[in-house]
């Protein structure tokens, strides 16, 4: 094998490596189910909540005027907390969700993260009606966490959580494994800077 396909192969077989990496995909917690009711653990795209309570109550309802989903339920809690964590203890990323209020008129509505490796971060926010908290910046901070828990601020809070969008955090997790554009570009470049150079030192 002469150098150039040495080259060549060394450069393909190690772009395909970093372009074939799984990547995690975001997910989006719509207790999409056509089960209502109470369960100690709700658990739905791999990742499990539960209650302060003891028990997660889903019933029929969707915090997102207009959207159509096929079974359009959300998880309500009065005064206490739900609590989110991935079902194998991977850390992951909270990227959005959706909160409404039914009693008060308004209130604070607190988001805490915990995490991965210790610490936590906090969001309190006044609440009214639907708010959505979907790529809002005052989520930045919510990356690579143990567990989420959402509560509101005292016993006569009730409310309801809908569309919760999480993803794994660094790349933890299954991909379906298909080159990034990025990756085969840049190898292409590489090989293309190789035929230049070998057809050079013909010419010499």
């Amino acid at each position: 094998m002469t150098t150039f396909k040495r080259i060549s192969a060394a450069l393909f077989g190690g772009a395909m490596m970093v372009a074939m990496v799984p990547a995690a995909n975001a997910v989006i917690i719509d207790f999409g189910t056509d089960t209502v009711g109470t369960t100690a653990v709700f658990n739905e795209d791999g990742f499990d909540i539960t209650s302060s309570s003891g028990l997660v109550f889903v019933g029929a309802g969707d915090t997102t005027p207009g959207e159509n989903e096929a079974f359009p339920n959300i998880a309500f809690f009065s005064g206490g907390s739900l609590t989110l964590v991935e079902e194998n203890g991977n850390a992951f990323d909270l990227l959005g969700f959706d909160i409404e209020l039914f009693i008060p008129s308004i209130f604070n509505f607190t988001v805490q993260g915990f995490f991965d490796g210790g610490g936590s971060t906090s969001l309190i926010t006044p609440v009214s009606l639907v708010t959505e908290f979907v790529g809002s910046p005052e989520l930045d901070a919510f990356t690579n966490l143990s567990s989420v828990t959402f509560f509101g601020d005292n016993a006569a809070t009730f409310s309801s959580i809908d569309n919760i969008e999480v993803v794994l955090a660094d790349n933890q997790g299954s991909g379906n494994g298909v080159p990034e554009p990025g990756a085969i570009a840049l190898l292409g470049i590489g090989l293309l800077g190789l035929a230049a150079i070998r057809r050079k030192k013909r010419n010499i």
